[in-house]
């Protein structure tokens, strides 16, 4: 990559103040109103499946072309690695308007998702309104720095054992129980539904309990991303590209009317909220009690919490209580849909299913206790790939909130022919970051970067180049200032739970699984069946 030049004001001189954007090669149009926007989030209504049109054009245009948003508007499509590293690590980007509001209904104003600046403590609806408006100060920075250290390596170890105990309560017991003594499974959808069972364990990892949740949240926690597919349409995505043109105000009060999903997720935060609240006051009252409070995520927050409060580094009672939506949610999102395709997978390949089968009795055979999860190849070479090609966030929005240049990794050839190394781009304008077409960059992750090859994590063949993102040079957790913190917890439990899994249980598809099983987005990625409806339908059989 050769050097660019220093500011954007050099590249407005060279252009005469036109963005460039404009002369970047892309796929034509086929609507003003909707631009590409329909093809990239609602492939099936064209017959196409999940980023069948991004892939595409990654192949056609590389890793960084130009689409069209709703209304004519020009959007850079980003999977350069030189790109998206600096995307996520500077802080001339946020996080793109679009989902923003959805951000702030569904986790509360006071989750490390939504908030950027200084809190107004929300005791009515207009001060909530004011805690979305009033993004100044560093409140995300301190949250963030509150909270990295209770997810660190050391303090992740500490869960193995947990781990282990509640794989056994939420998952092999369930799905053992739907299982009868001659293999047969016994669901009524063709296969044991793995994927509401890892629901259930993600929101044990943090604290609380089955029965701390509640049938009504526990309910309502699982049903939460069935409105939002559903509501995901032609339609939705208009109103979005109309929306972030108002005043938030205006969003701010559509979000109160009494459509379908928005009454679930307001009931959603309601309760997780309210349950937030209780944990925290327990787990107060322990301590002052002089009980040890220090072995869950809440109880860490809570025991360091006042200390580091008195710092102004730390969080308070209710800023702890208000992570509990984000929390659930999260769970269920990102490690239960990737142990659902995990096992999809497996079913699909069952030599690769006996192999790590063979893996895990090594290990049981070296050490029946406190397994070397990470000492184990074929295992961890096959959930890298799993989140290689299931990125959670296929695609992400960020908003250019000051003047930058992007710098590439590959020069580009503009529409008139010039080749540039950096792209200048204005405050306020969007860019699509990609995380899955990033993910097939054959230049990253070898000519048959589109297939599902675990080997290639063994032999060499993924590039560890250009380090970006937590773990493996992966996207699955994004990078930078918005890195998951919970990437850590999330790899050992999916560590975890596939060799216990493995270890008891065959997978197979059924009958028709292998067609109607498909990924989809609705704001994460989740498989769902033909009809649209999220679940993951496999034979399974105890293994003796």
């Amino acid at each position: 990559m050769s050097d660019s030049p220093q500011s954007p004001a050099k590249y407005n001189m060279i252009y005469g103040g036109m963005s460039i954007i404009r002369k970047i090669v892309g796929p034509p149009s086929p609507s003003w109103i909707f631009g590409h926007m329909l093809q990239l989030t609602l492939p099936r209504r064209f017959g196409a499946g999940f980023g069948e049109f991004e892939f595409k054009w990654l192949k056609l245009y590389g890793p960084v072309y130009r689409i069209k948003a709703c209304f004519g508007q020009d959007r850079l499509m980003i999977a350069d690695p030189v790109a998206l590293q600096y995307i996520f690590n500077s802080p001339d980007f946020e996080k793109g308007p679009t989902r923003d509001m959805l951000l702030h209904l569904m986790n509360g104003d006071l989750s490390l998702s939504c908030v950027k600046g200084k809190i107004i403590p929300p005791s009515n609806t207009w001060q909530n309104v004011l805690n979305h408006l009033y993004n100044i100060g560093d409140t995300h920075k301190r949250f963030r720095a509150a909270m990295n250290n209770k997810f660190n390596a050391p303090i992740v170890r500490r869960y193995q054992s947990v781990f282990e105990s509640l794989a056994h309560e939420a998952t092999l017991r369930p799905i053992g129980d739907h299982v009868d003594t001659n293999g047969r499974c016994l669901a009524t959808a063709g296969g044991c539904n793995i994927e509401r069972n890892m629901s259930k364990y993600d929101m044990l990892i943090f604290g609380i309990s089955l029965k701390d949740l509640g049938e009504e949240l526990i309910s309502s926690n699982s049903q939460i991303l069935s409105p939002l597919a559903a509501s995901l349409s032609a339609a939705s995505i208009l109103v979005d590209a109309i929306r972030v043109r108002l005043p938030s105000w205006v969003s701010v009060i559509a979000s109160l009317l009494p459509t379908p999903a928005f009454t679930v997720i307001r009931k959603n935060r309601y309760l997780a909220s309210q349950l937030g609240s209780r944990i925290v006051h327990e787990k107060m009252n322990a301590a002052r009690k002089g009980l040890d409070i220090d072995n869950d995520i809440y109880g860490l927050l809570v025991a360091t919490g006042h200390l580091e409060a008195r710092k102004s580094a730390g969080m308070s009672p209710d800023e702890i209580a208000g992570q509990a939506p984000l929390l659930l949610i999260a769970g269920q999102d990102t490690t239960a849909n990737a142990v659902s395709f995990a096992l999809l997978e497996l079913a699909r390949n069952p030599e690769t299913q006996d192999q790590l089968r063979a893996e895990i009795q090594v290990m049981l055979s070296e050490r029946s206790t406190n397994v070397a999860y990470d000492n184990m190849p074929l295992l961890n070479a096959f959930i890298k790939e799993v989140l290689r090609v299931f990125s959670a966030g296929p695609i992400k929005e960020r908003m250019a909130v000051r003047d930058a240049i992007i710098p590439l990794k590959e020069r580009i050839i503009t529409a008139s022919g010039e080749q540039i190394t950096a792209i200048p781009v204005s405050k306020g304008e969007v860019v699509i970051v990609a995380p899955a077409s990033y993910h097939r960059l054959a230049s990253r992750w070898g000519s048959d970067a589109h297939e599902f090859k675990p080997s290639r994590w063994l032999d060499g063949t993924a590039s560890q180049t250009d380090a970006i993102g937590p773990y493996a040079n992966l996207l699955t957790f994004l990078a930078g200032g918005r890195t998951c913190l919970g990437w850590r917890f999330a790899i050992l439990e999916m560590q975890v739970l596939l060799f216990e899994l493995v270890r008891k249980f065959s997978f197979a598809l059924t009958p028709d699984s292998g067609s109607v099983v498909q990924p989809r987005v609705t704001g994460v990625l989740m498989p769902t069946l033909s009809n649209g409806k999220r679940s993951l339908p496999l034979c399974v059989k105890k293994i003796e």
